[in-house]
């Protein structure tokens, strides 16, 4: 991954724990690898500004990151939604407060 922007990396980086609260310097990157082993193992090996930070078959990955998705963005967003349905409410909901209209 490859951007001028920031915004796009400090998440990943967070959620890879590779984050050292530093602004990473100027033309930094990340590059991820994936490759099968002769015995078809799935790998994924992870490289920032050219260095290895991560490196693992692709399940152990998916475990890793598997805490660090949200399994119910209502809930862990603080998102007053009782059902996943409810947010399309929310949002007409919202929209005709601010207009006075409903839909």
């Amino acid at each position: 991954m490859s951007t001028h922007l920031f915004f796009f990396k400090r998440p990943l980086l967070i959620a890879l724990d590779i984050f050292d609260e530093k602004w990473p310097p100027f033309c930094s990157h990340i590059i991820v690898e994936t490759w099968l082993d002769g015995e078809d193992t799935e790998h994924l090996r992870v490289f920032y500004n050219y260095r290895k930070v991560l490196e693992m078959t692709l399940g152990d990955f998916a475990r890793f990151t598997k805490s660090k998705v949200p399994g119910d963005y209502a809930v862990e967003c603080d998102i007053p939604f009782r059902h996943k349905s409810d947010s399309a409410a929310l949002v007409t909901d919202t929209l005709a407060k601010k207009d006075g209209t409903s839909f």
